[in-house]
């Protein structure tokens, strides 16, 4: 069944309120984006210095940052997608 014009004006709505951009959202981006910065490079600290010869490898570091951060990317960036509500609606 197709959805209502209605609905899908509500759908919309939801989805533009949810990307626009504020303070509070680019503040709570930033914190999350240093705290999972830290805590990343202190894992990566951790286990270079227990010994682990891939880790003493700069690019092996920045290989694993990257593909940290693209599995984190949907925590990180969650405050500017529209809630689970507004797309099953």
């Amino acid at each position: 069944m197709s959805k209502s014009k209605k609905q899908r004006k509500l759908n919309q709505r939801a989805v533009e309120d949810a990307r626009k951009i504020t303070w509070p959202k680019m503040l709570r981006l930033i914190l999350k984006s240093m705290l999972f910065s830290v805590v990343v490079l202190g894992i990566m600290l951790l286990l270079n210095a227990l010994g682990i010869p891939a880790f003493k490898n700069m690019w092996v570091q920045i290989l694993v940052m990257i593909v940290v951060y693209m599995v984190a990317y949907p925590f990180l960036i969650s405050e500017f997608r529209p809630g689970r509500m507004a797309e099953k609606k």
